[in-house]
């Protein structure tokens, strides 16, 4: 649930970055947080098996490829605002010593 949760807030991310290509610490920390949901939740979905939605023979739960893709995802989101704040402060940073 979260993954998917992480996914819609990654869309909506990029959507205010196609309708506002300019810097945006709204639009940073919805970034931040959509990476976080994706891992979080593709971490916790596979930590606990998965979702069994029924009992029965007929219910299995398999840790399809989508799922590492998403905490992929994720961990993408996160690394590329990580280096988005470290070059905004080396800029600053440049800034102040001229």
């Amino acid at each position: 649930m979260l993954a998917c949760v992480g996914a819609c807030v990654a869309l909506v991310a990029l959507a205010l970055r196609l309708a506002r290509p300019a810097a945006s610490r709204a639009r940073d920390g919805i970034e931040v947080l959509a990476g976080a949901l994706l891992v979080l939740g593709a971490a916790l979905f596979a930590v606990t098996g998965g979702h069994h939605p029924g009992s029965g023979s007929g219910w299995s739960v398999a840790i399809a490829p989508g799922l590492p893709i998403a905490a992929a995802a994720g961990v993408a989101l996160l690394a590329a605002q990580a280096v988005s704040v470290i070059a905004a402060a080396g800029s600053e940073e440049a800034t102040l010593f001229r």
